[in-house]
């Protein structure tokens, strides 16, 4: 709607000071005529605000951007978003944007993958190459428990098309509890 139809709706709003006669006389909702006089009661003007650029990534912004996906595949969106913000020192992109960009990097949501048992064969190898300088006598065993009262575990992340999404360090939100027991003599 141009600014001049706006100025008209005013003006006839001042003249008889009904929104039902404005609509009528320039064919525009009522609704519209209502906005168009609170905004400018409170502003003096009847053009609405500029609404500000939108930030579009650059290159070196997508390439940041597939890093971060990389180090945190389980994050929303809005985690992404803020993360991009910080890493790049520039204003946020919003949500839409942030999608928009992922489908384009295809970078895709699918189910985490857990890592192999087989992933820990070296700090296996390393713990008992490390334990076998000790006698039995020397070392002092005891059990521990614990648990984890996480109930928002994060089962989704993202990663390039045709890859699987493992989560090196995954994102529990719940606190960790843990028990140690001890037998001890009168």
């Amino acid at each position: 709607m141009s600014d001049d139809l706006r100025w008209l709706v005013v003006w006839w709003v001042l003249q008889d000071g009904y929104f039902v006669t404005a609509a009528d006389k320039t064919g525009v909702d009522r609704h519209t005529v209502s906005g168009i006089w609170h905004r400018f009661q409170t502003t003096g003007e009847v053009s609405t605000a500029p609404s500000p650029e939108r930030r579009l990534l650059t290159l070196g912004d997508r390439t940041i951007l597939r890093s971060l996906v990389e180090w945190f595949p389980n994050d929303y969106l809005d985690e992404l978003v803020a993360r991009l913000a910080f890493a790049t020192k520039k204003r946020p992109i919003s949500r839409s944007t942030m999608c928009r960009e992922l489908q384009r990097l295809k970078l895709t949501l699918k189910v985490i993958t857990k890592e192999s048992p087989h992933a820990n064969y070296d700090d296996q190898l390393n713990f008992v190459h490390t334990m076998s300088g000790y006698n039995l006598r020397q070392v002092v065993w005891f059990d521990e428990t614990g648990t984890n009262i996480d109930t928002t575990h994060r089962r989704r992340g993202r990663a390039p098309q045709g890859e699987r999404c493992l989560c090196p360090h995954l994102s529990p939100k719940g606190p960790n509890f843990s028990t140690i027991g001890k037998n001890s003599s009168p």
